[in-house]
Parts: structure tokens; sequence; C-alpha cells
């Protein structure tokens, strides 16, 4: 009921997002600060998303090929719909979000590939154990590459906060000097 009642009320105010009304933007902060203008709905989205592929998948025959296949449709779904989206403000972020949704694409596949597996193949090349370790690895790619996604923003964060601190001492020179004048201090003058 609430992404229900959020929608609503982000759908009656669409006009005002899109005209930045500042009070309207302030007030829907909390949901859309992240997102481009154009994309002020994504996280209905993604609130939809979490829903089907943890709640209503599970309606469908539980622990069946069927529902792992269909998570497996909707996972993809969601993730063509990312990387052409490209909500987020932030590039690192889209990335890392197109990154963790391919992940989930994977996982699912492979859970799909260990329903089908059965005992009377255990000839196969590729185990069931084999199928758990790609599982792992699939999860564990997450870890380096969110890694590196944030120790990215931390640089950009350390760069903007130099810039300011070098904005700000400009600042407090140009209001000792306004004038420009180049004028040597009284420690120049004598030595």
């Amino acid at each position: 009921g609430m992404p229900v009642l959020l929608g609503l009320s982000m759908w009656k105010a669409r006009s005002k997002i899109h005209r930045a009304d500042e009070d309207t933007l302030k007030l829907f902060d909390f949901v859309i600060g992240d997102y481009t203008h154009n994309c002020w709905y994504w996280e209905l989205v993604e609130l939809g998303r979490k829903l089907i592929l943890s709640g209503l998948i599970g309606l469908l025959g539980r622990g069946s090929v069927a529902q792992t296949v269909v998570a497996c449709f909707v996972a993809f779904f969601f993730f063509a719909a990312q990387v052409h989206a490209q909500p987020f403000m932030d590039r690192m972020l889209n990335a890392v979000k197109a990154f963790s949704e391919f992940v989930i694409f994977g996982v699912l596949l492979v859970c799909t590939v260990q329903q089908v597996h059965v005992a009377e193949f255990a000839e196969e090349i590729v185990t069931i154990d084999d199928y758990g370790r790609m599982q792992t690895a699939l999860c564990l790619m997450l870890v380096p590459v969110t890694l590196f996604f944030m120790s990215q923003h931390v640089r950009e964060l350390r760069g903007d906060e130099v810039s300011a601190k070098k904005m700000s001492a400009l600042n407090n020179n140009e209001t000792a000097n306004p004038l420009g004048l180049d004028v040597e201090s009284d420690e120049e003058q004598q030595g």
C-alpha cells in the first residue's frame, strides 16, 4: 500500500516536480533526491522490482523451474530498463546499479540451471557444486566493483573539499587585498 500512496502523491505533484518547485522537491527529496528530473518516478520502479522479486514471484509454484525462469526474465527486464534509463544523476551510481542488476540476473540464471540439473546427468562436466561456486563468484563480484566506485566517489568528494578550501583562501586573500595589488608583506620588505 505504501508504494501506491507514495506514487499517487507524487503523480499529483508531477507538474511541480517537472517545474523544479523548491517546496515540492524538498517534500519528496527522500525519494527523488538521487534521480534525474526525467526519472523522478524511479524509486517507484525500484519498489515494484523488489515487490515482484521478493513477494509476487513466490506465488508461482514455490521452488519450481518456472518460478526461477520468470524471476530471471523479470531481473533481466529491470537490468535493461536501468541501463536504458540511467536514472541517477551520478554516473557512478548508474554503473553500480546496472552491475548489481546484472549480478541478480546472473544469480537467478545459475539458480535456473541448478534446478534443471537432474541427478541422471551426474556425468556432466559442470556439477551442481560448480554452479554453486559460480553463484558465489557472481555475488562476490559486487564487492570490488562497489569498493572501486566508492573510492572514486570519495576522491571526488575530497577534490570538491580541496576546491572549496582553495576558493575560501582565494576569497580571504581578495578580502585582505580588494584591489588585487601586488603588495609585499612586512616580512618580505624587511628581508
